[in-house]
């Protein structure tokens, strides 16, 4: 999920609606679980993750972060796209271990265009030309029946709707209006075309996203 606080908005609808179907037996209110292993790739010359602000001062802005949850890893910055990708292998192996498989349940992570590209890439093992590029706000949706690992032995991974299915939530973006002039789909793990971006690595073409 690459979104912002409209989708914290919008779980809080789903939470009152599930308590409403289950005699209110449930949470009030969705905690935000400050987790810095699915930070942003922050290339080489960049020096993004320097900019970060206190947790403290986060806090004064949005008063729902836990100060004492512990994030999974910390990652060591900056880093290089095959640094990155292993990066987001390690926090599926994490996930496994940490969250395991429970029916029912769901686990949220918001992060950015190549955060939500790679790790759907390490929980599915998928190739990077099987998942449609990260929008503005776009939807990542995977689902698990089972504990599973990421490595290339398991019977059992995440599933992904197809890159071609048609409002399928492989970089879904169907709920929004419109997205935007300036900022561009993103699976750019390529070789580099120019000082601002990479060379695309996604499907050959884009689905069609919305109805």
């Amino acid at each position: 999920l690459q979104t912002s606080e409209g989708a914290i908005q919008a779980l809080h609808k789903l939470i009152a609606t599930n308590n409403k179907n289950n005699n209110d037996n449930g949470p009030s209110t969705i905690l935000i679980k400050p987790e810095y292993s699915i930070f942003e790739w922050d290339g080489p010359n960049t020096g993004w993750h320097q900019n970060l602000t206190s947790l403290q001062e986060r806090k004064n802005y949005f008063p729902r972060i836990d100060s004492d949850y512990k994030s999974l890893f910390v990652p060591n910055l900056p880093e290089s796209p095959t640094d990155f990708l292993n990066r987001c292998e390690k926090v599926m192996e994490h996930i496994e271990k940490v969250f395991p498989h429970q029916p029912r349940t769901a686990i949220v992570l918001v992060t950015h265009a190549a955060g939500s590209v790679g790790i759907t890439k390490a929980a599915t093992g998928l190739d990077l030309k099987e998942i449609n590029p990260a929008g503005p706000c776009s939807i990542f949706r995977l689902t698990r029946t089972s504990d599973s690992t990421t490595t290339t032995t398991t019977t059992t991974q995440w599933k992904l709707d197809s890159y071609k299915k048609r409002n399928g939530f492989n970089g879904y973006v169907g709920h929004l209006s419109e997205l935007g002039k300036n900022t561009k789909p993103w699976n750019h793990f390529g070789e580099r075309t120019d000082v601002w971006d990479r060379g695309y690595s996604g499907p050959p073409e884009r689905a069609p996203q919305s109805s």
